[in-house]
């Protein structure tokens, strides 16, 4: 798709101070960070394990990272999963973690927190009390958990719906009620800060904490049982130490009553899997961070309606386009928040057409500069900068060095 953004040079020193000047002014941020973002920790793209079947084995990427090999070849299945999971826990984060972890402290000191926490109280408000016992409400968010996993963490086509909605598209499932709304509580951060990630490492977790990250296809370290849907942590203390040169885990492969109990299920024993969305699968367990991330996501665009001094800031990181769902979802997220921009505009004579969204993505691969969306949602133009629509930055730099540049330049420029 060709962009007003596709043409021209690029300048790479006023590309950056646009990107400053848009995140200090920002009172609300939202972060999408992609598999490029772990690459300076180390870790491998999709792109690489594409390009380079040796850093596999020789083995098929998609094939490895598909749920029926678990049948086919446990040995392998194993052995790939493994590598993974020990190359993650051996990552150290780079210092593009700490400078996320200070964008969310300055963003909070600069939005007032009170204010944002106002507006997802009115959201929470809308999910109206159900008169079930605790008991009953314990059992219908179960059910929905269940109904959940079927449906593959199908993130963006339900995103437009409010959080009832969300709730009644699931056969009667009601979130309402004082558990229920103690559920979305605990999982939704009231800080103006939030972050998307199709990474399965949990460093990012452990750098902004859990209610402000939503992991997108789950992680990697975390397994699923398939007979009881229990899921749980695999000890830090327990490693796979896979041969790279055959990527098998003979272990797996042996008489169940021999597997390791690390990866059997705490509950009924059962072998366990990944907790983590592969290709093709249809029996992923997500947690419930993908409706704290649409709960979120109405407060921001309330707040950006209410008032005409707030401003918003979609920081795309390392998105590539072999799987693009991540740079749509940034893309589709600034939308959304223009259009709150726009309601406001409508009821405001007084109101301007400057963007107050900005869209700033992150690649040092010039080809992921154009729009990522193959199709808009009706009444959008997705034309950057022009008729009211979101601002657009693009810095083409690694995670790690693009994050500590653009950090100095809002440092230098406060």
């Amino acid at each position: 798709r060709e962009t007003p953004a596709d043409a021209g040079s690029y300048d790479h020193h006023h590309s950056l101070q646009q990107a400053a000047a848009a995140i200090r002014e920002c009172d609300i941020l939202f972060v999408t960070c992609g598999a490029g973002f772990g690459v300076d920790m180390g870790l491998h793209t999709y792109d690489e394990f594409y390009a380079k079947p040796e850093l596999l084995g020789g083995h098929d990427y998609r094939e490895l990272a598909s749920p029926g090999l678990a049948k086919t070849d446990p040995a392998l299945w194993w052995g790939f999963t493994g590598s993974c999971i020990d190359a993650f826990r051996d990552a150290h984060p780079h210092e593009g973690f700490s400078v996320l972890a200070e964008m969310q402290k300055f963003v909070c000191l600069r939005s007032t927190a009170s204010t944002f926490q106002h507006f997802l109280e009115q959201r929470r408000a809308k999910l109206k009390p159900a008169a079930l016992s605790p008991v009953e409400l314990k059992a219908m968010i179960r059910d929905v958990e269940k109904q959940l996993g079927i449906c593959t963490a199908g993130a963006v086509d339900t995103w437009r719906m409010g959080p009832r909605e969300l709730s009644n598209k699931f056969k009667n499932v009601v979130m309402g009620g004082e558990m229920g709304m103690a559920v979305l509580a605990q999982m939704t951060t009231a800080q103006p800060f939030f972050c998307a990630t199709t990474n399965v490492d949990k460093h990012l977790v452990n750098t902004l904490g859990k209610p402000s990250v939503h992991e997108m296809h789950g992680r990697d370290e975390r397994l699923q049982c398939s007979a009881c849907r229990c899921v749980w942590d695999i000890p830090l203390s327990f490693r796979f130490n896979v041969p790279m040169e055959t990527m098998r885990y003979v272990r797996a492969a042996s008489a169940p009553e021999e597997q390791p109990s690390e990866l059997k299920c705490p509950e009924c024993g059962v072998l366990g899997r990944p907790n983590v969305l592969l290709f093709g699968d249809m029996s992923f367990i997500p947690d419930k961070s993908f409706l704290s991330e649409r709960l979120w996501g109405h407060a921001a665009q309330d707040m950006l309606a209410h008032d005409e001094q707030t401003r918003a800031v979609v920081l795309e990181i390392g998105c590539g386009r072999l799987v693009p769902n991540l740079a749509v979802l940034g893309e589709q997220m600034a939308m959304r928040f223009q259009r709150a921009t726009r309601q406001h505009s409508a009821e405001s004579e007084s109101s301007s057409l400057t963007p107050r969204v900005s869209l700033i993505r992150l690649n040092p691969d010039a080809g992921c500069r154009a729009w990522a969306s193959t199709s808009v949602e009706e009444g959008d133009v997705f034309e950057p900068g022009r008729n009211g629509n979101p601002s657009y930055v693009f810095l083409q730099s690694g995670a790690k060095t693009g994050l500590t540049d653009l950090w100095s330049a809002v440092v230098a420029s406060c």
